[in-house]
This record gives C-alpha cells, sequence and structure tokens, in this order.
C-alpha cells in the first residue's frame, strides 16, 4: 500500500508475495493466489478504518490508525488478519457504546415529556391527599439527626404529607427534640417549658451513645406523665455518626409516622 503522499491507497496487485509456514488459502476460493488473498485483506483493513474514522473521536482514531503499518501487513498476511480481528471487535464495542447512549437519550427525552404533561405537584397531590403540618424544635445540640429523622418520617409517609410549618401556632402537632445530657426528668422538664399552649406533643428523647442496642428500659413513660405528649420515643445518635442504624431508631420512625398520621387531614385543592 503506498503511503508517500501521505493518503491511504489500495496495495497494486501482481507483487510476488512470499508463502509463510502455516498460511492458509480462503476456503471460499481455494484457487485464489495469495496475493489477491492479501489484497482483498488490506482492502477490508482500509474498510474497517473508515467506519472508525467515523465513530471515533478524531484522537482515538488516530491511536487505532498508528496500529496499521501497511508496509509490513504488506508482507505479512497472518498479521493482518490479527490487526483486521482487532480493529472489527473495537468498531464492534463502539458501535454497541453508541447504541446504547442513543437509547438513553431517547429514555430522557420520553421522561422529559411525561414530566411535562404531568406537573411533579399535582401527582404527589393526587397520591397523598391528606396532611398534616408539623412544628419542629431541638431543645439541645442534635449532631443533625432530628433533620434525618423528619426526612425518614416524610419519606416513608404513603397516604399524607408532612408539612413542616415555622410557626407552632399553625401547626397540628409538634415534635420536640430532647437530647439527654444530665438527668432525664431535668432534661424533659427544660425541653417541656420551651412549648408554650396545649398543642399536641410528640417527645422524642435522644441519646447520645454509640452502642446500637443500648437499652432505654429502665425510663418512664412520658406520654403518662406530661399531658401534652401523645407519643414519647427514644432514638439513638453520636456526633460522629449521626442517627445510628439500628432496629430501635426504625421502630422510632414508625410510631411518629403512626401518630401524624392520626393527627392528618383531608386537603381541600
Amino acid at each position: 500500500m503506498d503511503v508517500s503522499d501521505g493518503r491511504l491507497q489500495s496495495p497494486k496487485c501482481g507483487t510476488s508475495l512470499p508463502v509463510e509456514a502455516g498460511e492458509e488459502v480462503d476456503p471460499e476460493n481455494p484457487g485464489q493466489d495469495l496475493d489477491q488473498q492479501q489484497d482483498k485483506l488490506l482492502q477490508k483493513l482500509e474498510d474497517v478504518l473508515r467506519e472508525l474514522q467515523e465513530l471515533l473521536p478524531p484522537e482515538k482514531y488516530k491511536n487505532a490508525e498508528c496500529l496499521v503499518n501497511w508496509e509490513n501487513l504488506r508482507m505479512n498476511p497472518a498479521e493482518t488478519r490479527s490487526l483486521l480481528e482487532l480493529l472489527r471487535y473495537l468498531k464492534d464495542l463502539h458501535q454497541k457504546a453508541r447504541k446504547t447512549d442513543d437509547v438513553k437519550a431517547d429514555n430522557k427525552k420520553a421522561d422529559d415529556r411525561r414530566e411535562k404533561k404531568t406537573p411533579p405537584s399535582s401527582s404527589y397531590r393526587s397520591l397523598r391527599p391528606y396532611e398534616v403540618k408539623v412544628f419542629s424544635k431541638a431543645a439541645g445540640r442534635t449532631c443533625g439527626a432530628d433533620g434525618v429523622i423528619l426526612e425518614q418520617v416524610n419519606g416513608w409517609a404513603q397516604f399524607f404529607k408532612v408539612e413542616i410549618v415555622a410557626d407552632f401556632h399553625d401547626c397540628d402537632i409538634i415534635i420536640l427534640f430532647c437530647p439527654i445530657v444530665s438527668r432525664v426528668g431535668t432534661d424533659v422538664d427544660a425541653a417541656m417549658r420551651t412549648i408554650p399552649g396545649d398543642k399536641p406533643v410528640i417527645l422524642v428523647l435522644m441519646h447520645h451513645t454509640r452502642d446500637a442496642d443500648y437499652s432505654v428500659d429502665k425510663y418512664k413513660n412520658w406520654s403518662k406523665e406530661k399531658k401534652s405528649v401523645v407519643l414519647a420515643v427514644h432514638v439513638l445518635h453520636h456526633e460522629t455518626k449521626g442517627l445510628l442504624k439500628c432496629a430501635r431508631n426504625d421502630d422510632a420512625v414508625k410510631q411518629i409516622r403512626k401518630e401524624l398520621k392520626n393527627k392528618s387531614h383531608y386537603r381541600l385543592f
């Protein structure tokens, strides 16, 4: 193949080519001489390179093109076949990748069209027609565990919406997060004094510990001790881990969700 002028040109037929040991004759054309077979191989190689040029970015195509040494390939049919198989494999990989990208792009367009036709707000309301307004207050340092609990409660609410309000006068119920830093009774009394009025309260007692099996059985039931407390739950948290991943915390979130559902009401829209 002539590359003297910088352009790929098909090799000329008629040049004698030595027969290498183990060289096979084309089974479809057993009478065809090796020159003709090699010319066909080189032509196929050039065709694959042309297809790769359309598939690959310029930088990657240059790397693929560097693999081809036309002078050596002209005299080495076995190497030509190996390189042809490699470039075909590379072409197939990029064709499959392009098809995958096209499918993803089509799916994204379809999703975008669906979102335009059905606004999230209307779908959200139709699935969760009930709501409960919650005023949340932390009576001390919670290490962010209070926010995690609120997110989990709202995420698990299937048929009602939990709306966090800034003014306790507008709420249906209060969630009071009470970190235990000294004596439980003292901390609870101090936390309850920060809540004005007689709104129902979910009291969340927060124990600072790394132990996911920390026992709270020794503590009294504050829903019986405090008139406005409709539910009291215990959760475990730590400043380095935040809200611990444990069965006790999961159960507390479920209890809070259940109580909020009881306080929810039908929304008019």
